[in-house]
């Protein structure tokens, strides 16, 4: 049977179009599941389920979180009660293994070849503890690492870790604080045996943790983000060590690079999408052009 991709989101963002079409047309025999509402239930190839009907221990978890980010509240929250619905949506619906990508991911591969090499271990994350692509071998996985992150809630000797962070972040006015990251991290710690991290090259591959961050390859320097080389269509870049080009099984195109999801877009009729783009920036463009040709006329009161 073929490995669920499971997207949870809400609200129709601009890009999530081009992410969820991506993850089809890359694995056309995955079943899509959006557990969105009622304004993302608007695309046929996508399975949508309310996100309101899986929230039963989400809303648990809601009651014994300490918020301990200079985050906004609910943003750190639902980070954490994502994992939770998920639980109890694949618990109703029979699902067992799959994989959870984040809605700014752009994904370069079929996950039925690729993730079959990750079966044994507990989930799969990126750099240590970012979770864009998430991949649990079995619901019982799940079930743990939900018991585990309400555990560092309920048991003070594992809530003094996030107190720790927390402080630090105090400290040294750091931003952030605790998040779902922190989870995966400290289970990393205790159960590293169990989890495989994909921002690891394996077979000339590997999967980008921050489109943002150069992470030892090269930078686009006018947009400041990883340089991209295309072979077809799929994504390649320049490790800087031995300017080797290294594919990209994924691109989480997280906060500000979000933009890149409709450029980078590879799925059906991306041709189109990407003449529409240029003709976009062409736009743009005149219409500066004309701008400063006009405040350089009114300066020099012509």
């Amino acid at each position: 049977m073929a490995i669920p991709i499971i997207f949870v989101h809400k609200s129709n963002s601009d890009y999530l179009k081009y992410t969820l079409s991506q993850a089809k047309y890359f694995n056309p025999e995955s079943p899509i599941i959006l557990i969105g509402d009622d304004t993302n239930d608007k695309y046929k190839f996508v399975k949508h389920y309310n996100i309101n009907d899986y929230f039963e221990s989400a809303n648990d978890f809601a009651s014994i979180y300490k918020h301990l980010s200079f985050n906004e509240y609910n943003y750190e929250l639902f980070c954490f009660q994502r994992w939770f619905i998920i639980k109890d949506f694949i618990i109703k619906n029979n699902i067992d293994d799959f994989l959870y990508l984040d809605s700014d991911v752009l994904l370069f591969c079929n996950i039925n070849k690729e993730f079959v090499k990750y079966k044994s271990y507990d989930f799969t994350i990126c750099k240590e503890l970012s979770p864009p692509y998430t991949y649990f071998s079995s619901k019982d996985k799940l079930i743990n690492f939900c018991e585990y992150i309400k555990s560092l809630y309920t048991d003070e000797k594992m809530h003094e870790r996030l107190l720790k962070k927390f402080k630090k972040h105090q400290d040294e006015k750091l931003s952030g604080g605790v998040c779902d990251m922190t989870a995966f991290y400290e289970y990393n710690k205790d159960f590293s045996e169990n989890v495989f991290d994909l921002n690891k090259e394996i077979d000339g591959s590997i999967f980008d943790n921050n489109f943002n961050f150069s992470e030892g390859f090269e930078i686009d320097k006018k947009f400041n983000v990883k340089k991209i080389y295309w072979k077809r269509r799929i994504p390649y870049g320049k490790r800087k060590v031995d300017n080797k080009l290294i594919k990209f099984n994924g691109l989480h195109c997280q906060g500000g690079s979000k933009n890149f999801t409709y450029i980078f877009y590879r799925g059906d009729f991306y041709f189109f999408n990407y003449l529409k783009v240029k003709l976009r920036n062409f736009y743009y463009e005149a219409k500066e052009k004309i701008k400063i040709k006009t405040v350089i006329k009114n300066i020099l009161g012509r």
